[in-house]
């Protein structure tokens, strides 16, 4: 077992097997302190509450699937904007709507995104977006995502594109939809803390069958949590 810090709280790596550890005083550790399962991926991470020689008690520190969101009402417009169109029945409740097939020109929605301290350095992400086809028609829609992605001290790169797949809609007016990129690997540059993650998304009408708008609810990206923050401000071990 290793540990990794000497200052309390202290953390403690070893394999668990996927449950709890059974850790306690009489191998030095202490309330407050962590112990990661390098078992797992991502690592498991435990919190001892309670420590007594005959029953320490350990807590699941919070880890595993998280959201980076981009809300669709927070995201920046474009040089050529979507417009904001009524939602789900109500003319004051208002989303962007990007142009349907065959219907010009290509709208798009710009943003920055910086990923947490909780991610886990280096793990795939899998960015992706929720919309609503605005009535019963049926068709395809296809998203684009252009991006490039640095850590701190790295150069961003040129901007590399992506697409989803042309998902059928629900045919069904404002049925939430939720379609997928492909993952995207951080390369040695882009797997540090605090990487910033910048992309243009947009809807090219060329290229789908949906001809009426796609009513857009906001860009994702899945992420892999270690369970913690950094142990410092700015680095993580």
């Amino acid at each position: 077992m290793a540990e990794l810090k000497t200052l309390s709280p202290r953390k403690w790596v070893a394999n668990f097997g996927g449950v709890a550890p059974t850790l306690d005083t009489t191998d030095g550790v202490y309330v407050g302190d962590l112990a990661v399962d390098s078992s797992t991926t991502p690592n498991a991470t435990w919190r001892c509450m309670v420590n007594t020689d005959s029953a320490p008690k350990w807590r699941r520190h919070v880890g595993g699937w998280e959201d980076l969101q981009v809300p669709g009402l927070a995201i920046k417009a474009g040089v050529v904007a979507p417009d904001l169109i009524g939602f789900a029945g109500s003319a004051s409740l208002q989303v962007y709507g990007f142009n349907g097939g065959g219907t010009s020109p290509i709208e798009e929605v710009l943003f920055t995104v910086q990923m947490p301290h909780s991610w886990l350095l280096g793990s795939d992400i899998y960015p992706h977006v929720h919309f609503t086809p605005v009535d019963a028609n049926s068709g395809t829609v296809k998203w684009y995502l252009e991006y490039t992605f640095a850590e701190i001290n790295a150069a961003f790169p040129g901007t590399s594109t992506i697409a989803t797949s042309a998902v059928a809609v629900a045919g069904v007016a404002w049925q939430h939809q939720m379609v997928n990129f492909s993952a995207i690997t951080p390369s040695s540059s882009q797997d540090g803390i605090s990487a910033i993650f910048a992309g243009r998304l947009y809807r090219d009408p060329g290229q789908d069958t949906y001809a009426s708008d796609a009513a857009f609810l906001g860009f994702d990206i899945h992420y892999q949590s270690d369970g913690l923050g950094s142990d410092a401000e700015a680095s993580k071990s």
